[in-house]
């Protein structure tokens, strides 16, 4: 694998070609991610980017497409200027992944642009399309020798694919047989989004560069670690995609192990990407083998109860929306140890995290009898991308008590990132590096799903029952805290929340005080520009009431920052937008429920004040 710096990738001519161009990935990632590293000054010099796609596009029309994209998911304001030059990068090639044909002509428009620059340039191929296209694709690029690179450090050929790596062990098998046939693994760039964000990147650095954590990072000072995906948004318009493969195949068999891989990966030999994709593989191989007993005891699953009136969803599905694993690795660092698992949708918080709970100190000389005393590091992604560290020290005062205390470091003092953008342009910026060090390897993939697919197969034959849970709570008590005996000691101190409607000036600036104060704000606006300007500063935003409460963790608690009154206006009595809000066509009363709070700002009785 040749890997190159910054400087020389600047330097070298490459051609970007994007398959499903016209899709909802290339329109919310790849193309937002695209102009902030054109905006950062990370992209060749010499760089076409070719969007290949079934529609026929007029060039102002995929320009069009462009600037759409650009506008609506990119992190910066838009220069008219620098816009302009971003266009000149893009070409537009119809065509169908079955026509060989199409891949000639791609094939031929590469080599003219080539020969524009006296030189073989560099070809990465993203794939922003269903895996059911994988196959074609693959056979119609060698076809037209496109997967062969020129040789030396220069003129390499990649490609770039999305999760998911298969449906089971066996898919998976054949997925690496395909690649294998037109590909070599140092061409292949398998994107684990995750691993390309902040929090998980820096556990490394926080491990391997700070002895005060690593000599602790094993079983004689960890109690537990949990691992948890939490988020208070449904399936939405996704029913019959993810009808298919529930919770478990979209995060658990990836994202969460690729978690666990991070936080317990031995110490490489030295910082390459084959040594440390080694050590994620090797230690994820050591996870605990499945016996029908522990499936039946230590596996769970849910639905929402309102999933199956969702679009594309079977009215007898057993998906799951929400499960909770426990394992443990069979490794010498970490025997011992219980490692929990659980991620779900439509859950009362937005909650992502990596929680590691130390062993109660041997010694402890101020605890009460009975207290359970442990430290704890949290490595969180959502609400906010922050490190935690929990401890105890003396309560001030006279009385000698201890107290938990919190140290915390925030990523971004305020939330000035773009979901996904920073993260995709990143994956793109390394793959045109040659750093395969944050892509899986094809061992990472198959020991996934040799640890997944006996949960799966248990739950079809029904060893473990599906239950329901109502939307916008945690099912249970979760999983994980029934099996601590109702002791939640892993669960971190929930961030406060509220939702604010009425994004004026008194709702603006209440919501932003809040969310200076590490608050979770969700806020919505009759107009969407108040909307989208706060979200620059940390607001959650929602553009539809329905949308605002479905963000919202329950028992939610709303704030009404609406005029008291309105205007008359011709041949119609004036009405009160609080009233509106909550009592007109899908207002408030019809999306909240028995528990929820509504706090009236607008100062509805003004008379009487």
């Amino acid at each position: 694998m040749n890997k190159i710096n910054n400087q020389n990738l600047k330097n070298t001519p490459s051609i970007f070609t994007i398959f499903g161009v016209t899709g909802d990935l290339a329109a919310k990632k790849i193309i937002p991610s695209l102009w902030h590293l054109f905006q950062h000054g990370r992209l060749p010099e010499r760089l076409s980017v070719i969007g290949f796609s079934r529609r026929e596009f007029s060039d102002k029309e995929f320009k069009d497409l462009i600037l759409e994209a650009v506008k609506k998911h990119a992190d910066s304001k838009i220069d008219d200027k620098k816009i302009d030059s971003f266009f000149e990068l893009f070409t537009y090639h119809t065509g169908t992944f079955e026509d060989a044909k199409a891949f000639q002509s791609l094939s031929g428009r590469l080599a003219k642009i080539e020969s524009g620059w006296g030189v073989c340039a560099n070809k990465l191929f993203y794939l922003a399309v269903p895996p059911s296209s994988y196959e074609q694709i693959f056979k119609n690029l060698a076809l037209a020798k496109l997967n062969v690179p020129c040789g030396g450090d220069l003129g390499w050929s990649r490609i770039l694919i999305e999760k998911p790596f298969g449906t089971d062990l066996r898919s998976a098998q054949k997925l690496q047989s395909l690649l294998s046939t037109y590909f070599k693994e140092e061409q292949i760039y398998r994107i684990d989004h995750y691993l390309f964000k902040e929090i998980i990147q820096g556990i490394e650095n926080f491990r391997f560069s700070n002895n005060l954590f690593e000599n602790a990072w094993d079983n004689t000072m960890i109690e537990r670690i949990d691992i948890r995906l939490l988020e208070p948004i449904g399936v939405e318009d996704r029913g019959s995609f993810y009808d298919s493969i529930g919770t478990l195949r979209d995060v658990g068999q990836n994202h969460i192990l690729t978690m666990l891989a991070a936080i317990t990966m031995e110490y490489p030999a030295s910082m390459n990407a084959r040594e440390i994709r080694k050590n994620r593989a090797t230690i994820l191989e050591t996870l605990r083998p499945w016996t029908k007993e522990t499936l039946r005891k230590e596996t769970s699953r849910s639905q929402y109860l309102d999933y199956k009136n969702i679009r594309g969803v079977a009215q007898n599905s057993e998906t799951e929306t929400y499960f909770a694993l426990k394992t443990e690795l069979r490794h010498p660092r970490w025997r011992g140890i219980s490692i929990y698992m659980e991620a779900g949708k439509r859950m009362g918080e937005s909650r992502k995290e990596i929680v590691l709970t130390l062993k109660h100190p041997k010694v402890c000389l101020l605890c009460e009898r009975g207290l359970h005393a442990p430290n704890r590091i949290v490595f969180r992604l959502e609400p906010n991308d922050e490190v935690i560290i929990h401890f105890w020290t003396k309560k001030p005062g006279f009385e000698k008590v201890i107290e938990e205390r919190v140290f915390s470091f925030f990523l971004y003092e305020k939330e000035t990132k773009v979901q996904y953008v920073e993260e995709y342009a990143k994956i793109i910026n390394a793959a045109m590096e040659g750093d395969q060090t944050l892509f899986i390897s094809s061992d990472e993939v198959l020991v996934s799903w040799k640890f997944t697919d006996p949960v799966i197969e248990a739950w079809k034959q029904n060893l473990v029952p599906l239950t329901g849970y109502k939307p916008g709570i945690t099912p249970g008590p979760s999983f994980s805290q029934k099996l601590s005996n109702g002791k939640n000691i892993a669960t971190s101190n929930k961030t406060p929340e509220i939702g604010i409607i009425g994004l004026g000036k008194m709702g603006a600036n209440l919501a932003r005080r809040l969310s200076m104060k590490k608050w979770r704000v969700v806020g919505f606006n009759k107009l969407p520009e108040a909307t989208k300007e706060l979200e620059k500063e940390g607001l959650v935003g929602a553009y539809s009431l329905s949308e605002f409460v479905n963000k919202l963790s329950a028992p939610k608690t709303v704030w009404l920052m609406v005029p008291a009154f309105a205007k008359a206006t011709a041949g119609r009595p004036a009405l009160s937008p609080v009233d509106e809000v909550i009592f007109g066509a899908d207002g408030l009363e019809q999306l909240l429920e028995k528990g929820d709070t509504i706090i009236d700002g607008g100062n509805s009785f003004y008379q009487d004040s």
